[in-house]
């Protein structure tokens, strides 16, 4: 009964921490993307004209020799069908589906002996901060991977808890007339708990797994460490014991590996585009460093280790499988994603990993505590805050917005730089006063913190409190980069709906006489320009539109000019080149500009002008 309280209690912090995100950010009601959004949409005219399985089967052929994802395909189709392409309703399951994911990464810690705070605490580093872009973004296959990663893990650590077998109900040889039907429920006690029926979930969870993101295929071996180390705790048998027992799940783990891994090189290649083999060096290691440095949680265990090691805490026994866990969650991860870079939604799963292993060094910190001078560590507290201050403070300037949104395009991947649109970079100023705001305010707690009467009840007597404390400023200072990340999603979304809703207004019924030109670049709005507005336009029934390599509609008929971010002055400057029968197209006076955020621009062809150039046409005329 306490137990169950518990889960309860976090289930519903949880829950209240990812609300919070998506609802005061406002991402959960921002409505249309270009990025992800059209997916709803034409899946449920697909879902309308034909059925499930051929346009899974078409989507799936579609994606050869660029993705193998079969499994995320069939979600996506199952979502359309169940919710439709109502974006609230698909962001409501997505924060569901996140929140599920978060109380069984509480559970993980449980099972594994860890107190409710440390559990909660493993929840929190694993899911806020920079990969808490799954919270809001459209069809985040991480989202399903993950929920679907620790269903199979929890199924596995089942299968060792769980009996071999159930009592069965006395067979009675004096009334054969009752054998069968106690035959019957014995069989159903049998299916209801035992450890076979959790296993068979578990190859089941881990398959789907596998099917949905070529990434999760990596981490699937990782789930076998969890395996051995229940099993050698439960039976309390050793190394080489606990190897033979569970060869056989090791064997399927391995062999599901590779071959997910050939599917993957079979159908889709070695080179996804924004993930791939880089034969390069250096974006390994800047991926390491993003991942391993950035989170901050690994440099802070990196440092208790090595305050352990110093004094003669370390055992291979206690260290050995930890950190292999956590090398076999993180290691591939970054190698599969340096061509690009580790960041935003890409971080999941590696942050598991990483959280997991802040977590255990702060038990293991526990078990070999020792105490500190307090007065130390006010002083280091006082010169942080001034740190922290002075620097959030510098960075509300424009000088330091500047320098830090050009720092952050820089430690993209090549690939990122290449398609990061003017617009992106617009809605980073907007996270940037979010998180100098957070900075702000946790130098500010510092200052006063360094400033309190010594021996309180506000005080770090000893290193793990210590290291606690660090724990949870990153994780507030990842509370802010979290909501900061949201908010920047929300802002474009209700650009995007204004862009959208203006065009819809202003182009009639969609007739021939109300053709829309669409401007963009050929690289970096790419889905934006073909796909995301396209979609969104023909379903309000604008189908007449055109753009530079597809100018298919009389110039005289443009009733609208849509811009993407960035593209307004190449269109100005090149705008009588557009139309090869048509040089003087474009008049400036027939035409209102609207500007957006995100540095969207509209140009609406005004009826009233319109009106004024026929007329003074006719008059013209002898």
């Amino acid at each position: 009964m306490r137990r169950k309280t518990g889960v309860w209690i976090a289930g519903t912090v949880i829950a209240l921490v990812c609300l919070s995100l998506v609802v005061f950010s406002g991402s959960l009601t921002s409505g249309y993307h270009f990025m992800d959004c059209h997916e709803y949409f034409t899946c449920l005219q697909q879902l309308q004209e034909r059925s499930w399985y051929d346009i899974l089967a078409e989507r799936i052929e579609w994606e050869q020799g660029m993705r193998f994802r079969p499994a995320w395909m069939m979600n996506t189709i199952l979502e359309t069908a169940l919710l439709g392409d109502d974006l609230f309703k698909q962001g409501l399951l997505q924060v569901a589906e996140i929140i599920a994911a978060g109380i069984l990464i509480y559970l993980l810690g449980i099972r594994l002996g860890w107190r409710r705070g440390e559990s909660l605490l493993l929840t929190a580093l694993t899911l806020i901060g920079s990969q808490s872009a799954v919270f809001y973004q459209t069809l985040a296959v991480e989202t399903t991977a993950l929920l679907t990663l620790l269903i199979s893990w929890h199924l596995l650590l089942n299968a060792v808890k769980r009996k071999h077998y159930v009592e069965e109900l006395p067979i009675s040889a004096e009334k054969p007339s009752f054998n069968v039907a106690r035959l019957l429920l014995n069989a159903a006690k049998q299916c209801k708990d035992n450890k076979y029926l959790a296993y068979c979930g578990f190859i089941l969870f881990s398959v789907i797994t596998a099917l949905l993101k070529e990434n999760f295929i990596l981490i699937l071996p990782a789930g076998y460490l969890l395996y051995f180390r229940e099993y050698s705790c439960r039976y309390g048998t050793k190394i080489a014991e606990t190897i033979s027992k569970t060869a056989g799940t090791a064997g399927f783990l391995c062999a599901l590996t590779v071959a997910g891994l050939y599917c993957v090189v079979k159908y889709a290649g070695t080179d996804f585009g924004y993930a791939g083999v880089d034969h390069n060096l250096l974006p390994y290691i800047k991926a390491t460093l993003y991942l391993y440095v950035g989170g901050g949680s690994v440099v802070l265990a990196a440092i208790a280790i090595i305050h352990l090691w110093r004094r003669h805490a370390l055992t291979p026994q206690t260290w050995a499988l930890p950190l292999l866990f956590f090398a076999a969650i993180t290691v591939p991860q970054i190698a599969i994603y340096a061509k690009s870079n580790i960041i935003d939604r890409y971080l999941i799963p590696a942050t598991l990993g990483c959280a997991f292993l802040a977590i255990f060094t702060f038990r293991e910190l526990k078990k070999h505590d020792y105490p500190l001078p307090e007065v130390i560590y006010r002083w280091i507290s006082l010169m942080l805050g001034i740190v922290m201050t002075a620097a959030s403070t510098f960075l509300f300037s424009p000088l330091g917005k500047n320098a830090a949104v050009h720092f952050a395009f820089r430690m993209q991947g090549q690939v990122l730089q290449q398609i990061t649109s003017p617009s992106s970079m617009e809605y980073l100023y907007t996270s940037l006063s979010i998180l100098t705001t957070t900075g702000l305010l946790i130098g500010i707690s510092l200052i006063i913190y360094s400033c309190m009467k010594p021996g309180g009840k506000i005080a770090i007597r000893n290193a793990s409190q210590l290291y606690l404390a660090g724990l949870l400023l990153l994780f507030l200072l990842n509370y802010g980069l979290a909501f900061a990340s949201c908010k920047r999603y929300a802002l474009r979304g209700k650009a995007t709906e204004a862009f959208c809703q203006t065009i819809l207004t202003n182009t009639g019924g969609g007739g021939i006489e109300d053709a829309i030109f669409i401007v963009s670049s050929p690289l970096s709005d790419v889905e934006g320009a073909q796909v995301g507005l396209p979609v969104y336009l023909k379903k309000h029934g604008r189908r007449n539109l055109c753009d530079k390599k597809h100018p298919c509609c009389d110039p005289e008929h443009i009733r609208a000019i849509a811009i993407f971010p960035g593209m307004e002055q190449e269109f100005l400057f090149h705008k009588d080149h557009y139309f090869v029968h048509k040089d003087k197209w474009f008049i400036d006076d027939l035409f209102r500009r609207y500007e957006f955020p995100g540095n969207f621009t509209l140009y609406i062809k005004e009826e009233n002008q319109l009106q004024n150039l026929h007329h003074a046409k006719r008059s013209l005329i002898p």
